[in-house]
Parts: C-alpha cells; sequence; structure tokens
C-alpha cells in the first residue's frame, strides 16, 4: 500500500477553478461525472464548496477524491 500512495499525484483546487464531480448514483448508461461546478472555498482537509455555473450554491462541501479538474 505505501507504494500505491507514492504514486498518487495530489489533488488540490483553488477558488475560481472548474472540477466535475462524481455523480451521486449513476446508472449503467449514464455519465459518472456531473457538472462542471466553480470551487467557491477551499479548505485545508481537501474538502470544497462548489457552486453551479449560474453561480447557486451546492449544500454541502465535497471531498478532493471525488473530483476532477475540468479543463474547457
Amino acid at each position: 500500500m505505501a507504494w500505491f500512495n507514492t504514486k498518487l499525484a495530489p489533488c488540490s483546487f483553488v477558488p475560481g477553478d472548474m472540477v466535475l464531480r462524481w455523480a451521486l448514483n449513476p446508472r449503467k448508461l449514464q455519465s459518472k461525472w456531473e457538472g462542471p461546478f466553480v470551487v467557491t472555498q477551499a479548505s485545508t482537509h481537501s474538502a470544497y464548496r462548489l457552486a453551479g455555473l449560474d453561480g447557486v450554491p451546492l449544500p454541502h462541501s465535497w471531498n478532493a477524491e471525488t473530483l476532477k479538474k475540468y479543463y474547457m
């Protein structure tokens, strides 16, 4: 397990980054990612607050493991 952890790239986002989040209940033929969303706040414990593109914030924070960077 220690070898596996050395190969992981740390993921961090800053406010203003666009991200995709893991879908809560993806079905067989649906996309596994939802979004894009904008990061509004970043905490020290890899928890991020997100908002939609229209500026409406999402109700709770998301862990960095469930997010990936969105490139436009």
